[in-house]
C-alpha cells in the first residue's frame, strides 16, 4: 500500500531473483533507484502474477523493473512495456501463468483498485538461470541504462 509522502502515488517494483546471475537485474537497478531518489516508494519482490496484487494495490502509477530473455532481445538493451504490449494469455486458466493483463483485470474484478498505469523496463539479460550472484558482462554494462531509463520514466510522471 501507498505510504505516506509527496510521491506516495507512484511505486518503483523491482522484480528477480537474488541468487540467479542476471535475473537479479531488476533488483538491483531498484536498489539503485531508492538510493538516489529517497522520495519514490521502492519495493523488490521475487514473486510473480497474483503475488504482485498485494504490492501494486492503490499506487496510481507502477514502474516494474526486471529481466528479459530470449533470442529476440539484446542483452544490455532496455525494452519499455505496457501491459497492453505483452502477451496474453486466453483468461484466468491459472494463477502460475497468469500475464500482466488478466492480472490487473483479476484484481479490478476482485475490487482492488489497480494502478492507472503500469510501465514495464526490461533489460535484455545472457543468463537469468545459473545460480550466481554475478551479472554477466553485457548486463552489467546494461544496468545503468535501466536505472536511466527508470528514473527519466518518473520524471516523465511528475
Amino acid at each position: 500500500m501507498p505510504r505516506d509522502g509527496a510521491c506516495e502515488r507512484t511505486l518503483v517494483l523491482g522484480l528477480g531473483n537474488d541468487i540467479l546471475t542476471d535475473d537479479r537485474v531488476g533488483l538491483l537497478a531498484s536498489r539503485e533507484l531508492a538510493a538516489q531518489a529517497p522520495l519514490v516508494a521502492v519495493e523488490e519482490a521475487c514473486l510473480c502474477n497474483l503475488d504482485l496484487l498485494p504490492i501494486i494495490e492503490g499506487y496510481d502509477r507502477v514502474v516494474i523493473l526486471d529481466a528479459i530473455w530470449g533470442q529476440a532481445w539484446e542483452a544490455g538493451r532496455v525494452y519499455r512495456f505496457t501491459p497492453a504490449d505483452l502477451p496474453h494469455s486466453f483468461g484466468y486458466r491459472s494463477p502460475h501463468t497468469m500475464d500482466l493483463s488478466n492480472m490487473l483485470a483479476m484484481g479490478r474484478d476482485m475490487g482492488l483498485q489497480m494502478p492507472k498505469q503500469i510501465i514495464v523496463l526490461a533489460l535484455g539479460v545472457v543468463d537469468p538461470f545459473t545460480f550466481g550472484e554475478e551479472l554477466t558482462p553485457a548486463v552489467r554494462e546494461g544496468l545503468p541504462g535501466l536505472v536511466d531509463a527508470a528514473r527519466s520514466e518518473l520524471g516523465a510522471g511528475e
